[in-house]
């Protein structure tokens, strides 16, 4: 694992919206077609004209794994557990607000193949989203700061690289010449980009927030099953 606290890149985009920040489309018919096909869980496809502005692109589907290291899709989960009508129709939202990420995200890349897939572990203890588009993206970005003008053992904001991945973390504060305990690190997201893809997992909760280096093997994971 190595650190970096001074990368000159674009920040990265907000809450279970894409890699950079939104334009808010507009949500179109043909949009509106794709969102009743994943409802009832048919594999769609958004984007596709590859013209991005974000550097190198490349072309062909993107399927979300059915298994991620043991996390499966939430609207699956949510379907084949319900029992009301109640439940069914929360699996139905979350599937659309899959698509409807997964759009934006494209629409942010210019158009270029994306997805984006809700994911939660059996015990549903820990959530997160997979998100993929077919285009290279920058290195994630953290502001600098030097730990010694805090008296902080570690900068409030991190960059954490594990082989291609790199993990934007942040550390509740720990004084120096103090070790950090394992909760005093969360995981914002991880990714990995290059030769045309790029490939990011975002925590929401549980445990794993403080593991960046299993989220960075559940990208490598989704990076091996969407190249």
């Amino acid at each position: 694992m190595t650190e970096q606290n001074d990368v000159p890149a674009p920040p990265s985009g907000p809450h279970r919206g894409p890699l950079l920040p939104l334009r808010h489309p507009a949500v179109t018919g043909a949009l509106g077609l794709l969102l009743g096909l994943a409802a009832v869980g048919i594999p769609v496809l958004v984007g596709g004209n590859g013209d991005s502005a974000f550097g190198t692109t490349s072309s062909g589907p993107l399927r979300a794994p059915a298994d991620l290291n043991g996390f499966t899709s939430f609207p699956d989960m949510e379907r084949a557990q319900a029992t009301n009508a109640y439940q069914r129709a929360s699996a139905k939202r979350h599937a659309i607000e899959d698509v409807r990420s997964g759009q934006r995200l494209s629409d942010d890349y210019g158009g270029a193949v994306a997805m984006v897939r809700s994911y939660a572990d059996r015990p549903q203890e820990n959530f997160l989203d997979l998100r993929a588009v077919r285009s290279d993206s920058p290195k994630p970005y953290v502001p600098y700061e030097d730990p010694v003008d805090t008296g902080a053992a570690v900068p409030y904001d991190q960059l954490l690289t594990y082989g291609n991945v790199s993990c934007v973390v942040i550390n509740t504060f720990t004084a120096a010449g103090r070790k950090p305990a394992p909760d005093s690190v969360n995981t914002s997201y991880c990714q990995r980009s290059g030769g045309g893809l790029t490939v990011q997992i975002r925590i929401h909760g549980g445990p794993l927030i403080h593991h960046p280096d299993q989220v960075a093997a559940l990208v490598d994971k989704a990076w091996s099953d969407l190249s």
